[in-house]
């Protein structure tokens, strides 16, 4: 139902204009259209004989028309933007349907276009009654996802919930009691099923611990919306990233003033959140007598935390073993005679075990010497600190030289403040000082409560960068009992809904209540050392006995083998004479990790994505056959007995029978066509059994498809390891396998312990010996969704104007090309660009209908395109949220005007001319992908790099070596085989989706390239982060819009797998007669291009008529063809579009043919991994100790050329 029929049913058409019964007024059109003609307009449309009228409402419309639709709708206005008929249609249906008396903010406008044809993202506000135990709610709109911190989750899948339940609520109550829910009301059903609908839920309290363990009250609006700023006291910014610096400060001091604080971010956040600790915490901060005594409290708890963590032997991320605590670090360093006297008297308490240690610490505290000498020092270092704060917001800022319009400004100052400010200067200085001191307490409040004392840390900046709070993920996970119990319900394989903790004991058992678990599993990183140092050595010191005697010496001493990994570091580094970085101590997997699918439903459902239908058909699918699978090759009778009652507890059937799907009561065959998004998630808290341990995840997720491990109509095991992967997984009740460079924080410094270290051996398996904390439960409430990559497959990405610049620059050395041919390319290279950029100025001119008149001498607007124009400009008017009345101006002149140049010095005009250009021209889309790197890791099997090592060593040195690379001498988890670079073959193999119309196998693939594709990194700052890639499979659809790389790239290209994003270009091609690609090249002409167009054109009619291909068809209808294909117009643009395709074939052939022998293997400050492919003849000994042989000659000065920001290149070599 649109909103039309909606209205329609509500009387909105009818002839008179009364109230109904309901108090709505009710207008007939010819009314509404005069009502709200200065803000919209009426479309009226013929469709098959039928003429209809559409509604459209500008984007720049004013709260009038608000009231208009809220009149009738019976509701208080506050009004945002909505974007799309769907979805307006969903809004309005819960505004009438759940709303009831709340005030519902809700605007319907015209759709918004975008470059990836996404909604604008805007915010929709539903407001619930306040009191002191209920919060406002942000929604948050996000393509089709509409949720107050998306707590609806995905709003189609309520919408047609609320539907069917009008429809049928027996089915609402029936799909509930499905899931666990006993009772008979329709509305306790719809809560159980989706409790993020319930009013009364309040889903911050249950999720922060700052709710938990404080009466502050977590404020998630934007800082915009709680307070107003700008010098005239008005909101006039409604972007935080648009406040000047002296507007932000000044919005910190207005919030402060209401008592609000600012929670620590990451630098690159930009997203502000706030805690409300009120007026008694700011009156207690400031007071001065009051806050020696809350000083003391903060000591005496940092040095029962140290203790606490003393005695439990969880110490090691304690610096140094030394007492340590936000303020005690203070009195280390600005009194350390008292800091002195006070680690005496902990280590004595430490000594003497004594369990009473709580009340002596506030004892030694409170002595007068003692506490004078604390808060003497900590006063101090305040009035010290504050003059630095004091000279910036005065001398920086310009605070009180604008106090009479900034200061102001501040809501509430006279009535939330005890001292008020009378307008001197010393009130405003007393202010801020009062601002900075309650604000460094609130920091210390803020960390004893979201991290129990960080003392690892030496100030609060490290902290938050370790530590991306609780607060940070945009959506943390419901952990409400009724979603648990639902989850618990679904009885999904691994019975990880099981594992809650026992809040007496600290205990993990299965009990039905209280802090749910995900259990992950840690296990070691691939070292970029296995794969790339070898390699590095034999370019750069091959021969060198120096190297050689290290080589000999590493497999020899496997205890001190990092110190050996250095010095082989500062050898390569004293012959480049360049910074060769720590590139033997990076990871391959930076930042990933593995979910089960299981994992993947929980977390999903517990982020608010209530779409079990939609999810859980296709873990149905993989999950049972997988589990069929197991039961049928399990030789042990007891663990097939236990798979065959796991199966037919999950799935309610015998796994003899054929699968019913439960939603749809059909046999579920075939996988679903639905695609799973990768996730990017944060922890941050405690380990659920160890609350003095904290640990941390940053990671991004690949999912562990039992699909792409077992081929399921073959049976057939394609993936040892990631099957052996999902076995763990499942067995042992853990969601997510993560590699020890996601987990942060203080848990990663205990994994570095080898002995506590979990292992994959050689056969895939897991080895769990003396696995100790590897298995880590944390609790659900602090884990948090911090990003969702929604798939598209729009296949279109920027082009690389940095990209281009990269090539360009690194082809030269001090001005003079590195080879002939290179510069060759150059100049082909800058005239394809020239070329890019002028058929994408004829295509604008064409798409504008704008045309040179020669005898005018100037460009005039075609009147027949005067129409075309002026909607494309408005549209874009509309799209930039333009205000009214310049829209207004560009009607009025294109109806009383034909020249060109009689508006194009308006800037706006400009400013929105420049857009159109830079977007069409500039910016010009090129066929390709915008791809989520993911690691080979767990993809495909590959021998374990101990024997390629091995091998390698043996046939390059002639040298027998027993490489280890654990202390447990068994291997690590590694790599697919995937190639990636080397001399022979100086390209990488990617998976990724299938981006031609026709599902292609690689195998059959004549034109090998088609399989060639550039890949590059934005910004690129170098060659290394320009790949010379080649498609060695296609994922399934399910997969998304990720790429699978070799995992060493992240050593070349200084990357990481934590949502890090490759653009991809693509050869353009077009499709024959067949579907198959074909590419544009060269050789075929437009006239060919025309044949073959013609050719699909006649096989798709046919198709349609029956009729068969007639070599004798009338000469009129191929006139009529060829007319279509061939007008003017049409002509001009496939022309362009098809020489603009032939310059992309062209950079894609230069590129991976040409560039692809320059492939800089350094990272954007000058560090190498390798220098490969050039052909080097000339030799010069530059160090009489190292024969570099006779094929490489490396300059040895460097500081002569230019830096690689300037255009210079890394490493210099000469031919």
């Amino acid at each position: 139902m649109t909103v039309r029929d909606m209205l329609r049913e509500e009387g909105f058409g009818n002839n008179n204009t009364i109230k109904d019964e309901n108090n709505h007024y009710v207008y007939n059109n010819e009314q509404f259209k005069e009502k709200v003609k200065p803000y919209g307009y009426i479309k009226e449309k013929e469709v098959n004989g039928v003429i209809t009228k559409e509604f459209k409402i500008n984007r720049n419309a004013s709260s009038d028309v608000l009231n208009v639709v809220a009149e009738f709708l019976g509701i208080d206005p506050i009004f945002v933007f909505e974007t799309t008929d769907e979805v307006r249609d969903r809004l309005l249906f819960i505004a009438k349907d759940l709303a009831e008396d709340k005030k519902v903010i809700f605007i319907f406008s015209d759709d918004v276009p975008s470059d990836q044809n996404t909604l604008v993202n805007e915010y929709v506000k539903f407001e619930v009654e306040k009191d002191k135990d209920s919060l406002p709610v942000i929604l948050s709109l996000e393509g089709d996802r509409l949720s107050p911190l998306h707590y609806f989750g995905y709003i189609h899948h309520i919408f047609n919930t609320l539907k069917n339940m009008k429809l049928n609520p027996d089915r609402i109550i029936e799909l509930a009691n499905y899931y666990g829910y006993e009772g008979t009301s329709e509305i306790d059903a719809l809560y159980y099923l989706y409790p993020q609908l319930n009013p009364k839920f309040n889903p911050f309290r249950k999720n922060s611990l700052l709710l938990e363990n404080n009466d502050a009250t977590f404020d998630i609006y934007n800082a915009i919306g709680i307070t107003l700023i700008g010098e005239q006291g008005e909101q006039t910014i409604s972007n935080y990233r648009d406040l000047n610096l002296l507007d932000r400060e000044v919005l910190w001091l207005n919030l402060w003033a209401q008592g609000y604080y600012k929670l620590p971010r990451p630098s690159d956040s930009h997203q502000e959140r706030f805690v409300h600790f009120g007026d008694e915490f700011r009156n207690l901060i400031t007071d001065k007598e009051s806050r020696k005594t809350q000083t003391l409290k903060y000591i005496s708890s940092e040095i029962e935390y140290y203790i606490k963590v003393k005695r439990s032997g969880n110490y090691i991320h304690v610096t140094d073993n030394q007492l340590e605590g936000l303020l005690i670090n203070i009195l280390k360093t600005f009194n350390s005679n008292l800091y002195n006297k006070i680690v005496d008297f902990t280590n004595t308490l430490l000594n003497t075990n004594d369990e009473k240690y709580v009340e002596k610490i506030e004892t030694f505290i409170e002595r007068s010497e003692i506490s004078d000498s604390i808060n003497l020092t900590i006063e101090d270092y305040l009035n010290t600190s504050f003059e630095a704060y004091r000279s910036y917001m005065i001398d920086t800022v310009g605070l009180i030289s604008r106090k009479n319009n900034v200061m102001d400004s501040i809501i509430g100052v006279e009535n939330k403040l005890v001292n008020k400010i009378t307008g001197n200067d010393r009130d405003y200085i007393t202010f801020l000082k009062n601002y900075y001191i309650s604000n460094f307490y609130a920091k210390i409040e803020i960390f004893k409560l979201l991290l129990n004392n960080p003392v690892e840390y030496l100030d609060v900046r490290n902290a938050v960068k370790r530590f991306n709070m609780t607060a940070s993920p945009k959506r943390i996970q419901d952990t409400s009992e009724s979603l648990s119990k639902k989850l618990v319900s679904l009885h999904l394989l691994d019975d990880a809904d099981d594992l809650y903790l026992n809040p007496e004991t600290s205990e993990v058992q299965d009990i039905p209540n209280h802090h749910p678990i995900i259990r992950t599993l840690v296990v070691d990183d691939i070292r970029v050392i296995q794969s790339n140092w070898l390699e590095l050595s034999e370019v750069l010191l091959d021969n060198d006995p120096e190297f050689q005697n290290l080589l000999n010496k590493y497999n020899k001493d496997l205890v001190n083998n990092e110190n050996i990994d250095e010095d082989i570091n500062n050898l390569i580094k004293y012959v480049s004479d360049t910074n060769a970085g720590s590139y033997i101590n990076m990871t391959e997997t930076d930042g990933f990790s593995l979910i089960s699918l299981d994992g993947v439903i929980r977390i999903m459902l517990r982020d608010g994505s209530p779409d079990l239908g939609k999810y859980l058909e296709l873990y149905f699918y993989e999950m049972s056959n997988l589990m069929k699978w197991r039961i049928e090759n399990e030789a042990d009778s007891d663990k097939k007995a236990d798979l065959i009652k796991r199966y037919e507890k999950t799935f309610r059937s015998s796994y003899k029978e054929k699968f019913i799907n439960p939603f749809t009561k059909e046999p579920l065959t075939k996988a679903p066509n639905i695609e799973l998004p990768m996730l990017k998630l944060q922890y941050a808290g405690p380990i659920a059994d160890n609350l003095q341990l904290h640990t941390g995840y940053k990671t991004a997720l690949g999912i562990a498809w039992p699909s792409f491990a077992i081929d399921f109509e073959t049976g057939e095991i394609k993936n040892k390891n990631l099957l052996n992967s999902i076995i763990t997984m499942l067995d042992n009740k853990t969601s997510i396998i993560s590699f020890y460079s996601a987990n942060k924080s203080i848990t990663s410094k205990l994994n570095k312990d080898g002995e506590k270290n979990i292992i994959v051996q050689e056969d895939g398996n897991f080895n769990f010996v003396n696995a100790i904390n590897n298995y880590q439960d944390t609790y659900a409430k602090y884990w948090g969704v911090q990003v969702i990559t929604t798939t598209n497959h729009g296949f279109i990405s920027p082009f690389g104007t940095q990209m281009a610049k990269q090539i360009i620059s690194n082809i030269y050395d001090t001005g003079q090309p590195i080879n002939e041919e290179l510069a060759e390319y150059t100049k082909k290279y800058l005239k394809l660009i020239s070329t890019r950029l002028q058929l994408s100025m004829d295509l604008l001119r064409n798409k504008l209908g704008i045309k040179y008149n020669h005898t005018l001498q100037r460009y005039v607007l075609d009147n027949n395109s005067k129409q075309d124009l002026m909607n494309l400009l408005l549209q874009e008017i509309d799209r930039r949220g333009f205000e009214l009345n310049f829209r207004n101006k560009v009607i009025q002149w294109f109806n009383n005007n034909d020249d060109v140049s009689g508006i194009i010095n308006d800037t706006m005009f400009q400013n929105l001319l420049f857009g159109i250009l830079k977007n069409d021209v500039t910016s010009r889309k090129v066929f390709g992908l915008q791809a989520f790197q993911h690691p080979s890791t767990f993809i495909k099997d590959r021998n374990t790099y101990e024997a390629h090592l091995k091998t390698y060593i043996k046939e390059n040195y002639n040298i027998d070596v027993e490489l280890k690379f654990s202390k447990l001498g068994t291997p690590y988890l590694v790599s697919s085989d995937l190639n990636f670079y080397s001399k022979d073959s100086p390209v990488a193999q990617v998976i990724l989706p299938n981006f031609y119309k026709k599902a292609l196998d690689i195998k059959s693939v004549k034109d090998k390239r088609l399989l060639k594709i550039i890949g590059f990194r934005i910004p690129t700052s170098g060659l290394n982060l320009i790949e010379n890639f080649e498609v060695a499979g296609f994922l399934p659809d399910t997969y998304g819009d990720i790429i699978i790389v070799p995992s060493a790239i992240v050593a070349k290209a200084d990357s990481d797998f934590d949502i890090d994003t490759l653009y991809l270009y693509f050869y353009n091609v077009f499709y024959d007669i067949n579907g198959n690609p074909v590419i544009i090249d060269k050789n075929i002409t437009y006239e060919d291009y025309l044949e073959e167009m013609s050719k699909i054109y006649f096989n798709i009619t046919d198709n349609l008529f029956s009729v068969e291909i007639d070599n004798e068809r009338p000469f009129k209808d191929w006139e009529q063809i060829r007319t279509i294909l061939s007008n003017e117009d049409y002509d001009l643009d496939v022309s362009i579009s098809q020489k603009f395709s032939l310059y992309i074939n062209e950079l894609v052939d230069d590129v991976t043919d040409v560039f692809s022998d320059y492939i800089t293997y350094t990272d954007d400050e000058g560090n190498i991994c390798a220098e490969e492919g050039l052909v080097i003849n000339t030799n010069t000994d530059i160090n009489a100790n190292i024969d570099l042989g006779s094929e490489w000659e490396i300059v040895k000065d460097l500081k002569n050329y230019p830096s690689h920001e300037e255009g210079g290149i890394d490493l210099n070599i000469k031919s």
